[in-house]
């Protein structure tokens, strides 16, 4: 859903947030009973890869160089 800034939804949950000190969240959702209205999420299509796995150093900064060599890694052996 579009909040852009300066549109109305947007002026709402800017005035609440100054008054409560938190940004509420728009929900879009929808029902257990009906697809109107509600807060279960929207029903997509989830997809999931397996394959072999492959070893990897705890690395917390890496490098673009470091991902792009274990992405060729995994993908030569999957």
């Amino acid at each position: 859903m579009q909040n852009p800034v300066g549109s109305a939804l947007r002026r709402v949950q800017d005035r609440l947030q100054r008054i409560m000190g938190v940004a509420l969240p728009l929900f879009h959702a929808r029902g257990v009973f009906q697809y109107s209205f509600g807060l279960l999420p929207y029903r997509k299509p989830i997809h999931t890869v397996v394959g072999k796995p492959i070893h990897v150093e705890l690395n917390p900064s890496p490098t673009k160089q470091d991902i792009e060599t274990l992405h060729h890694r995994y993908m030569e052996l999957n």
